[in-house]
């Protein structure tokens, strides 16, 4: 059996051998970077905090892995005020995504981005505790683990120069 070394910042850093695409190039950063994070280079908690701070680095990983839940996360992290409706998130979501104003969507836009963010980004981030969601409100909010998520998220994002 052969022990593991532990990765370090620079191992994060380099290149994989044959030259990724962007997206994969972020897919391979963040599964290395969540190891590198599970292996102690997270704050120190609580046993009942970090009950609820518990996620795989595959769960990181996945929750990260879409750029529409990467935006989610950003907008929630940029509110000056939360919890956000569904409705304005989804339009900030969709401004980031076609790269204009939230003014300058059409309704066809906004509606895409708003039907995958209501029924799939949205309950799968508050799943896993990274946001908290009211349904009958139609309000998302900042969850347990949403600074754990965002932090990584940051860092990632920082060292790819991918702000």
């Amino acid at each position: 059996m052969t022990e593991h070394q532990p990765l370090t910042i620079e191992d994060t850093m380099k290149a994989p051998e044959t030259p990724p695409s962007d997206k994969s190039l972020l897919a391979h950063s963040l599964k290395k970077f969540t190891g590198l994070f599970e292996r102690g280079h997270t704050r120190q908690t609580s046993d009942s905090e970090s009950s609820k701070l518990d996620l795989e680095s595959s769960e990181v990983f996945d929750l990260l892995s879409l750029e529409r839940r990467q935006a989610i996360i950003k907008v929630l992290h940029d509110a000056e005020k939360t919890p956000v409706s569904v409705s304005e998130l989804s339009k900030k979501v969709a401004a980031i995504e076609y790269n204009c104003a939230p003014s300058e969507l059409d309704s066809a836009q906004e509606k895409r981005i708003y039907i995958a963010a209501y029924q799939v980004h949205i309950p799968y981030l508050a799943e896993a505790s990274v946001v908290t969601y009211d349904s009958e409100r139609q309000l998302v909010d900042r969850g347990e683990n949403f600074d754990r998520v965002h932090h990584i998220l940051q860092i990632l994002l920082d060292a790819l120069g991918d702000h």
